[in-house]
This record gives structure tokens, C-alpha cells and sequence, in this order.
């Protein structure tokens, strides 16, 4: 596996032009971060990538690296958002049960879900 990540990262190495001053390393939930290629150094270790260059370093699994790109500029897509506004809200009462909305419910505090998390409403 290290020979495989070895000759993988020298053949990018390889293959940059002079036109690429960064390497890009894209995680499976889109994160990207970039490091300059000038002293730019990698090192493996139990399933871990090491990346360092110019007093710049992360770590990451590899199990979580999607890929790895030049780039003219650098990235560093630290978050990812996704809008939550076309997700339908879901509904539960204190037992769990799972109820249509809380217009029209008898007084009690229901529990909200939606994909930004969950809230509790109190009906009085």
C-alpha cells in the first residue's frame, strides 16, 4: 500500500507544470485544502496522510481523501453547506409517535426535525 501511495504521489509530482503552484487534496465531503508544491513534503503513517509546505501542515485519513488535483490558486473550502429549506419538517410527540404537524394537536411539546436539526415547540 505505501509503495502504491509512493509512486502515486511521484507521478504527480511528475506530471505538475510549471504552471501549478498548489496541491489540492479533496475529502469525500467536499472539503478541499491546498498547500504550496515548493517544499511541499507527504508522509504516510497508519492511514494517515501527513502534508506539510512552507510552515503549512494537516493531517487527514485516507480513507477520506476523494482525490488530489493542481491547482493555479489555492482553495481552502473549510465547510460545506447544504440548504436544508426544501427538506420537509417531521413531527413527534413526547411518546415518540410521529404526528401531522402541530396546528390542531391538544396541548403538549413536540419535537421538530428537519435537516438543520431539531427543536422542541411547546403547544398551549
Amino acid at each position: 500500500m505505501k509503495q502504491l501511495l509512493l509512486a502515486l504521489t511521484l507521478a504527480l509530482t511528475a506530471t505538475a507544470s510549471a504552471d501549478t503552484h498548489y496541491l489540492t487534496f479533496e475529502q469525500h465531503n467536499g472539503l478541499q485544502r491546498s498547500l504550496p508544491l515548493v517544499g511541499l513534503n507527504i508522509t504516510f503513517k497508519n492511514g494517515q496522510m501527513l502534508a506539510e509546505s512552507q510552515g503549512e501542515a494537516f493531517a487527514l485519513d485516507l480513507i477520506s481523501l476523494q482525490r488530489m488535483f493542481f491547482a493555479l490558486q489555492p482553495t481552502g473550502v473549510e465547510q460545506v453547506q447544504r440548504s436544508h429549506a426544501d427538506e420537509p419538517s417531521v413531527v413527534y410527540d413526547l411518546q415518540g409517535r410521529r404526528v401531522v404537524g402541530t396546528e390542531g394537536q391538544t396541548k403538549g411539546i413536540y419535537i421538530i426535525q428537519n435537516g438543520e436539526g431539531a427543536r422542541k415547540e411547546i403547544k398551549r
